[in-house]
């Protein structure tokens, strides 16, 4: 023990006086072991493992999928209240049965009330999910228990925010709504608050209330069949030991074909479909993001280790001579390799610590990029930080104990006399050709992994300016979009006037704010309707939107282009003529001019035919996002377009500080109605880069890695030269004394470098164009084997190799000749 103890403390000492490369290694070693450490766990959480259950495949969800017109796009939706009766007639299958429905209530914080996403779900809900409230409890029962209020459990972000994150917020009362006739008042008592991670069944999710199973009413006091077409109810299952799903879907089938028979008119053209919960807890596209990342680090990883190894094995290597003094004058191999163990122990050790910092940072960073449904917390997984370590410490080992192994043999007395010959030559027994091409190839390896690292963020990094400088149809800059919603049940009328009065006194308004350039007015109908132009059979779904005409010209105010024709004024209230964005002109007339041009809608049932002339073209627009796919769509007078159904909205162009104009907006929507259902004042700029945020932040991340990989593979090759300098100091010395320049000392180490990362980036080629494609998906604009892109990768790592083999260089090319020729 003593001994070891003795090892330890003389461990120590070596470590601190080698503190450079003792912190190179501890440093790198951390990276590497957080990085895998908190991705891995991320991936554990969201993908391998995302339900906090007992046997999670036997967790099932049942939905309804079809469509209500035939031809148009499929949905999935919850189930009807029938399906619901049904599915407790046969409990015997079922284990547990949870029922959930989202409801959205009113909340009044600031100035304007908000709609609140939450969720009505049964007793077991949060059972069923394996999660219990991190404060408080859950529901008793469907009323809420002997509470006098109905009971309410809250999301841990609407708590903080509405309580202040303080605990007398449980046992509280919270009011929704305002009282009004559209929003009557309703209270609940606060009875728990779940944890920060729990986000089900959606990420907004805010509230919990205890609801009852649907009633099913009988057909006579059910004359719209409401049991049998509302879909509002989502059922988890978790099936009874011994049940096959199988078993349950033919129960399933069924259940819907009795309801067809009851209703075919309501139930014709869907059909129930039972299906894993896992497949849905995680976005396709966060699932292909999560996997990137981690091969992403497990090349960071590789590229520490050959780092690791290569610092390592210069290390030993420069000590063989102490080891075979070591064992001249006593020392057993076996205390020799005891004392090596000892240091790459404590190397790892002191790596796996700073690791933990690290992953620490990590799980809190991924937290914020993954802000999607969850139910499970970033918890560090102890088994992939244990096995980190475990090859952290394998490394070390394998590659500080080889070269004192060798160092150890025997014969010592005439490897010391080798070295006092060859001490007179210029040469030195410290690295046989094995060492050399070992050391290269660690490098090299290095170097081939970071191309591939570099090459993958680079495409990111492309993809990512261009799709910020994708013409989205309009000047973003200055430009704040007003969404209203008035109360239904006040400005409701047959004509619409009191929509459109409300609309011109906001359009006015509006317009009297100073810096306010212009003010355009639009609406959209939701969905799409079927168009065509000669055959009905080639029609084509296709967006109706409401523009404003005059002052309140909607392209004008956005900044859209007009390419062709005309804008719509007040003579086309009578006529059916339409502006149509560039999209539809080259879908429906893709060999000839569209102006004068007409179209049809699909007549449904007692539908009227109507015909659409196309009097102008103006450019595609894209609001939602910067690679928001554009639908054809079409344009026609606001005022006549559904105005009694449809909310406006307004474009308000400044030329000066959009922001700024965000209160001054509020306010005149506050003043003109105090009630109003639901206000967004929104500067353009800020939501389409609000839209760009996961993917910049992907980018981000994917590029520190890619930093952190190719900052480690320089500092392989500076570490490979800065040995190689030591190495050949006598060697440098005699070619300086027959008369070698110190320029083309220099430059022969610098040669010896860029060869090492020539080799590297050859071989970093073939990766890149494998690892390339697995990214294609998530790339916009730019082609997963994009020459500029690897041509600038390629550049980027050999001058890189430059600078780091320029230091050792450097210092190669200032030996005194004479200095040299002394030294050991």
């Amino acid at each position: 023990m003593s001994m070891l103890w003795q090892d330890i403390r003389y461990s120590i000492r070596v470590l601190c006086r080698s503190a450079g490369v003792t912190a190179v290694v501890v440093l790198t070693l951390a990276v590497a072991i957080g990085a895998t450490s908190a991705i891995s766990s991320v991936v554990q959480a969201t993908i391998l493992d995302p339900l906090p259950v007992p046997e999670p495949d036997r967790l099932m969800k049942t939905t309804s999928f079809g469509s209500y017109v035939p031809g148009m796009d499929k949905l999935e939706l919850g189930v009807n209240p029938v399906t619901v009766a049904g599915l407790r007639d046969h409990s015997e299958l079922f284990a547990d049965l949870a029922i959930h429905s989202y409801v959205s209530m009113k909340y009044r914080e600031g100035t304007f009330p908000e709609a609140i996403s939450g969720c009505r779900v049964s007793p077991n809900f949060f059972s069923t999910w394996g999660v219990q409230p991190a404060l408080g409890r859950g529901f008793s029962s469907y009323s809420g228990g002997s509470d006098a209020e109905p009971a309410i459990v809250l999301s841990h972000r609407f708590w903080s925010s509405k309580f202040g994150a303080d605990r007398g917020g449980l046992d509280s009362l919270v009011d929704f709504g305002d009282g009004t006739e559209d929003a009557p008042l309703q209270r609940f008592r606060v009875v728990g608050v779940m944890p920060p991670h729990f986000r089900y069944p959606r990420a907004d999710t805010a509230y919990w209330i205890a609801g009852d199973d649907p009633v099913v009413v009988s057909r006579a006091n059910d004359p719209e069949g409401r049991a049998y077409r509302d879909r509002d109810y989502w059922v988890t299952l978790r099936l009874a030991d011994g049940v096959k799903v199988q078993r349950v879907q033919a129960m399933l089938d069924l259940i819907h074909s009795r309801q067809v028979h009851d209703d075919p008119k309501a139930n014709q053209g869907w059909s129930l479909r039972l299906s894993k919960v896992t497949d849905d807890l995680v976005d396709a596209k966060v699932r292909r993001s999560l996997w990137t990342l981690f091969a992403v680090v497990g090349m960071v990883w590789l590229i520490a280790c050959a780092n690791v190894a290569a610092l390592l094995v210069a290390r030993a290597e420069a000590r063989q001579h102490e080891f075979a003094v070591r064992g001249a004058l006593g020392a057993e191999r076996g205390c020799l390799l005891r004392l090596l163990l000892v240091e790459s122990l404590l190397l790892a050790l002191l790596g796996g610590l700073c690791g933990l910092v690290v992953t620490r940072w990590g799980l809190h960073v991924l937290d914020a990029f993954l802000a999607g449904t969850r139910l499970r917390a970033f918890e560090l997984n102890w088994g992939v930080f244990g096995g980190s370590m475990a090859v952290a410490l394998a490394t070390g080992v394998t590659f500080g104990l080889i070269p004192a192994w060798y160092a150890s043999r025997p014969r010592l007395n005439a490897v010391l006399k080798l070295n006092a010959v060859l001490k007179q030559t210029g040469a030195s027994t410290t690295q046989g050709v094995s060492g050399r091409w070992l050391m290269r190839g660690l490098v090299v390896s290095e170097v081939a992994l970071a191309f591939t690292l570099l090459a993958s963020a680079g495409l990111m990094l492309q993809s990512v300016v261009r799709l910020l400088r994708v013409d989205v149809g309009y000047q973003i800059e200055g430009l704040v979009r007003v969404s209203v919603s008035p109360p239904y049940r006040a400005y409701f009328d047959e004509f619409g006037t009191r929509r459109a009065e409300l609309t011109r006194r906001l359009h006015e308004a509006f317009l009297a704010l100073p810096g306010v350039e212009s003010v355009g007015v639009a609406t959209a109908r939701s969905g799409w309707r079927e168009y065509y132009v000669k055959d009905p059979q080639d029609s084509v779904d296709v967006v109706e939107r409401g523009c404003g005409l005059g002052d309140q010209n909607t392209f004008a105010a956005m900044g859209t282009p007009l390419l062709r024709g005309r804008f719509l004024d007040e003579s086309d209230r009578e006529r059916n003529t339409v502006v149509v964005n560039e999209t539809l002109a080259r879908v429906f007339w893709p060999d000839g001019d569209a102006l004068g041009r007409t179209f049809r809608k699909v007549r449904r049932g007692r539908e009227r035919e109507l015909i659409w002339q196309v009097v102008g073209i103006v450019g595609d627009i894209k609001q939602r996002s910067f690679d928001q796919q554009v639908r054809p769509a079409f344009y026609r007078p606001a005022r006549d377009h559904y105005a009694w159904q449809m909310s406006p909205t307004f474009y308000v162009r400044s030329g000066g500080d959009a922001l700024a104009l965000v209160r001054p907006l509020q306010d005149i929507v506050r003043d003109a109605e105090p009630n109003m259902e639901h206000v967004s004042v929104v500067p353009m700029n800020h939501e389409l880069y609000g839209k760009t945020e996961s993917r910049r932040r992907y980018t981000l991340y994917l590029s520190l890695l890619t930093g952190v990989g190719v900052a480690l593979a320089a500092v392989g090759i500076y570490g490979l030269l800065a040995q190689a300098v030591v190495r050949r100091t006598r060697e440098m010395g005699i070619r300086m004394a027959f008369g070698a320049t110190h320029d083309a000392v220099g430059w022969l180490l610098i040669r010896s470098g860029l060869k090492l990362a020539i080799v590297g980036v050859t071989i970093g080629w073939a990766g890149a164009l494998v690892a390339t494609r697995l990214i294609r998906s998530q790339l916009f604009g730019v082609e997963p084997h994009d020459p500029a892109t690897l041509l600038v990768a390629t550049v980027s790592l050999l001058l890189l190799a430059i600078l780091a083999s320029a230091l050792p260089a450097h210092r190669a090319a200032k030996i005194d000749p004479m200095e040299a020729l002394r030294h050991e």
